[in-house]
């Protein structure tokens, strides 16, 4: 991997990034949960041990884990109606789609992220939505979705908040920018050694105007 990038491609995970869906996630985590060996959990609990780290705690079976995402599906598509956005992301994606490509790459279906994007006014920002079909093997949606598109891995970056998308990412070369407002803490992320690290929208805005003067460099 050089030693910087320019970047033109931007491409964003859904849940936790741009939707504030967390809340909406523990909801049907706790209704759901106990078919799957799920304990009644709390923001905090997803924040300290991972979403990835809980559903591996639970024991789901491999077989049974297509099923446990489909039923979340189901059920935040009756939800996005009143599942937010994360403060200061629409502004955000406004001001990044001058100077930046952008999609999103997400395991949650892509009629729930046109809904969303719709509600809110941004489907216009957006190149493409990709849905994962694999909760764990995302960097195979993501490999799909570079060549599919005809993106460059020197030329894009992922903007994740979880532990899985960090894992992915690395997994086929593709930098990362990991974001301390979704769902996974920042002791959680900062270990992996993501490429970049944004606590705040405006903090990663200000990083990706750096890019487009200096172009993105990378830590190592």
């Amino acid at each position: 991997m050089p030693a910087s990038l320019m970047v033109k491609n931007i491409i964003f995970d859904f849940d936790g990034v741009l939707a504030d869906s967390l809340d909406s996630v523990i909801e049907l985590l706790n209704n759901y949960g106990s078919e799957y060996g799920l304990p009644r959990l709390s923001r905090s609990d997803v924040r300290n041990t991972g979403l990835t780290g809980l559903i591996q705690k639970s024991k789901i079976s491999t077989f049974r884990l297509p099923f446990f995402v489909r039923k979340m599906r189901n059920g935040l598509s009756e939800m996005i109606g009143r599942i937010p956005i994360h403060g200061g992301m629409a502004d955000t994606i406004r001001e990044l789609r001058k100077n930046f490509n952008l999609g999103i790459l997400t395991s949650n279906s892509s009629d729930n992220v046109s809904t969303f994007l719709k509600l809110h006014d941004l489907g216009q920002y957006f190149s493409y939505v990709f849905s994962s079909n694999s909760f764990f093997a995302k960097n195979e949606s993501a490999q799909e979705l570079l060549s599919g598109k005809g993106l460059k891995k020197t030329e894009s970056v992922y903007v994740g908040d979880e532990v899985r998308d960090i894992v992915a990412m690395k997994k086929i070369g593709l930098p990362i920018v990991a974001v301390g407002w979704g769902y996974d803490g920042d002791h959680l992320l900062k270990p992996l050694k993501p490429e970049f690290f944004a606590t705040t929208p405006s903090e990663f805005l200000s990083l990706a105007a750096g890019w487009r003067v200096n172009g993105a460099k990378l830590p190592w």
